[in-house]
């Protein structure tokens, strides 16, 4: 529901966290939140649970579903994603115009 705060929303939705170690972007699921602790619980791909503060990562959170289409490619689906304040202003994500968003293409495994 709307009603609910942003954080509690993020339960379900895909996340793209940025691992500065790593220097890589890795994807999971956000399993739980904890409001005592302000923290995420996310299962990312290599069946990794970790306990996360996600507004003060580099991520990107999923949103809705969409059919995008990209130059003279086909339409395809492809999955909004809204970056965090950190992460827009960390210069690893470029900040969309006002009328555009970010997608990931499924089966798109670049960055």
């Amino acid at each position: 529901s709307s009603f609910l705060p942003i954080e509690w929303r993020c339960v379900g939705r895909m996340v793209r966290v940025y691992w500065d170690k790593e220097n890589e972007w890795n994807t999971g699921r956000v399993v739980k939140y904890d409001p005592e602790r302000d923290e995420h619980q996310i299962l990312y791909e290599e069946s990794c649970l970790k306990w996360t503060k996600l507004f003060n990562q580099v991520a990107l959170i999923g949103l809705d579903i969409v059919w995008s289409k990209l130059g003279n490619y086909n339409w395809w689906p492809a999955q909004v994603y809204e970056p965090t304040e950190k992460c827009t202003k960390s210069g690893r994500f470029p900040v969309p115009d006002t009328d555009s968003v970010h997608v990931v293409f499924f089966g798109d495994d670049s960055e």
